[in-house]
């Protein structure tokens, strides 16, 4: 699921929480780093020239919202990490917009958690190596629950079907953050899984990369993993609010206090890898 909408970039200056993110960057990213569209305006929209450059390089297309499976990639190539497998929590699309579907065009394979139904047939079909598991993820140690699921509707296209979301706070203020292009069309009672039990069951142990699109409740999810048991080697996390680029508070805090560095961003998503890659 994304949250940017199109026309919603702003030009205004880097908030603090911008400005500390690329001095972490600035200390110690390697080719691995990829800056977005958004990251082009905040930084004299160079951006997108960082990006024709690195993907004319790569020789290959991106799928991704700001380029990020680009990056997630040359990472893994860097880490030699062979065929890695991913965890997609918020899949919506197979392939727009989506920080795996390259990595599935490369023979890869893994597992897409998506709670709106309607999304359910198009990952499967277009997807059938991966495991598509109609769910959530859930935020508490019960390997299944079942909590509300905002659909939201509205837009060209339906396009606001990847604001859907668990949060109910995040639901009630999309009419406001979009000026009313879209609503709340119908809650759903959705099942929701425990990550570690998803991790257990389908990979065995930790896949190698994580992304999580959840519209406000990464935090949450991210609190979850029993990182003692799983540590992927990288992730890739939505960091910033809803229709704005200020940043999710505690995110950053928190993965830097499970031993996770910032390698990587685009002022959508904030690209994590385990130190222990570093030693």
């Amino acid at each position: 699921m994304s949250s940017a909408l199109p026309g919603e970039i702003t030009t205004s200056a880097p908030a603090p929480g911008r400005r500390s993110f690329l001095r972490n960057l600035a200390g110690g990213l390697s080719g691995g780093f990829l800056l977005g569209s958004a990251g082009g305006v905040a930084l004299g929209a160079t951006g997108m020239h960082t990006y024709d450059r690195y993907q004319g390089n790569l020789g290959t297309t991106s799928y991704a919202q700001q380029g990020e499976d680009l990056a997630l990639w040359n990472m893994c190539q860097n880490l030699g990490i062979e065929n890695p497998t991913y965890l997609d929590i918020g899949a919506y699309d197979p392939i727009s917009i989506s920080n795996t579907y390259l990595f599935y065009t490369k023979g890869c394979k893994g597992v897409l958690v998506e709670p709106n139904p309607a999304r359910w047939s198009r990952l499967e079909s277009v997807r059938p190596r991966d495991t598509t598991l109609r769910a959530g993820i859930g935020f508490g140690d019960e390997p299944e629950t079942t909590a509300p699921f905002y659909v939201v509707g509205g837009g060209s296209r339906n396009s606001g079907a990847a604001l859907s979301t668990f949060s109910k706070e995040e639901a009630d203020a999309v009419p406001a953050r979009t000026d009313g292009r879209h609503f709340v069309q119908e809650v759903i009672d959705m099942k929701l899984l425990n990550v570690n039990h998803v991790m257990q069951t389908h990979f065995q142990r930790a896949p190698n990369l994580v992304s999580v699109d959840v519209e406000g409740l990464d935090l949450d999810i991210l609190k979850t993993v029993d990182f003692a048991r799983f540590r992927p080697d990288i992730f890739c996390v939505e960091t910033v609010e809803m229709g704005t680029f200020r940043f999710l508070p505690g995110i950053l805090e928190f993965m830097e206090s499970k031993n996770y560095a910032v390698r990587g961003g685009t002022f959508v998503n904030t690209i994590f890898v385990d130190r222990r890659h570093m030693s």
